[in-house]
């Protein structure tokens, strides 16, 4: 098509001939600036000016002057020019910029203690760090085999191949009272114990109770669901205000005086880990280093074998 004739050659190559014999008045100098020889660099002058249907030269002398389309061309094609000769260098300050920024996904029962605690603990002058809750598996693993993701902190059903997983400690359940409540003091609980209480319940995936639920149905122990909240992460403050009693487990909030965590036993554990993208991508970034530092983890893990549902 004749709009497509800018395709049908190399065009950056035609222009760099012609913008350094422009501004050199001389293709032999264009020809030692580009690495090729003189009649390389007038062979291309002559298919972009077939292409263009101008002459953009003409010869004075031993020197080539540039006609009214050549000097127009050269306006227009000089910064094309050093903007692509800059690319290298733009890409490698990009590159850096990304380094830069952590792009860490997290499941929910992570975000009230676990999470919070090593973020603090995080040097921020290397960078940001983006957060996203996912209470589906689905998605971080995609983003993570797409290399649209550094890390993700939770719990995969599947663990497809070529992700790295680092495993953190296995984490029981609990029970998270407020400090007053009569089951604070308890150094441990039955399951069967949970049937007195006002439970309160994330709307969304809330892995604790879901492992915990099948146990409670075994032993035909009911329980009462009080209240429904928007998210996990509210739980701490709905049990401290006294609005009822959460399963949580190990990764649950601490340090908070209103608050009292008993464990439930027996329960089943269930080993939370770090994930990170292919080996394909190399070690991780600066940024997501220091959180596996900060979380007891290495930094140069090995390749995840494939696991069943």
């Amino acid at each position: 098509m004749e709009q497509d004739w800018y395709l049908r050659r190399n065009r950056l190559r035609q222009l760099a001939a012609f913008c350094q014999t422009g501004v050199s008045g001389s293709m032999s100098a264009a020809a030692a600036r580009l690495n090729l020889s003189q009649p390389a660099v007038s062979m291309l002058i002559k298919e972009l000016e077939g292409d263009l249907d101008c002459r953009l030269f003409v010869r004075r002398g031993p020197r080539l002057q540039l006609q009214p389309p050549g000097r127009a061309l050269l306006k227009l094609a000089l910064p094309l020019l050093y903007q692509v000769e800059g690319l290298p260098e733009k890409l490698r300050l990009l590159r850096r910029e990304q380094d830069r920024r952590l792009r860490l996904a997290a499941a929910e029962p992570l975000l009230s203690g676990w999470l919070p605690r090593l973020l603090r603990g995080l040097e921020w002058d290397q960078g940001e760090v983006e957060v996203t809750v996912e209470d589906s598996p689905l998605l971080p693993t995609r983003r993570l085999m797409s290399g649209n993701l550094d890390l993700y902190a939770g719990s995969l059903v599947v663990r497809p191949p070529g992700l790295r997983f680092l495993p953190l400690p296995p984490a029981g359940l609990r029970l998270l009272v407020p400090a007053a409540h009569p089951l604070a003091p308890r150094a441990v609980l039955a399951p069967e114990e949970l049937a007195a209480c006002r439970l309160i319940l994330p709307l969304r995936r809330h892995p604790p109770w879901e492992r915990l639920r099948p146990l409670l149905e075994e032993r035909g122990v009911r329980t009462l669901v009080h209240l429904r909240i928007g998210a996990a992460a509210a739980l701490p403050a709905c049990v401290a205000e006294g609005l009822g009693v959460a399963v949580v487990d190990n990764y649950c909030p601490d340090g908070d005086a209103r608050l009292a965590c008993v464990p439930i036993r027996p329960a089943p554990e269930s080993t939370y880990g770090v994930y990170l993208p292919p080996n394909s991508a190399g070690l991780p970034k600066p940024l997501a280093q220091d959180f596996l530092r900060l979380a007891g983890l290495e930094t140069d893990p090995g390749p995840l074998p494939e696991v069943s549902s």
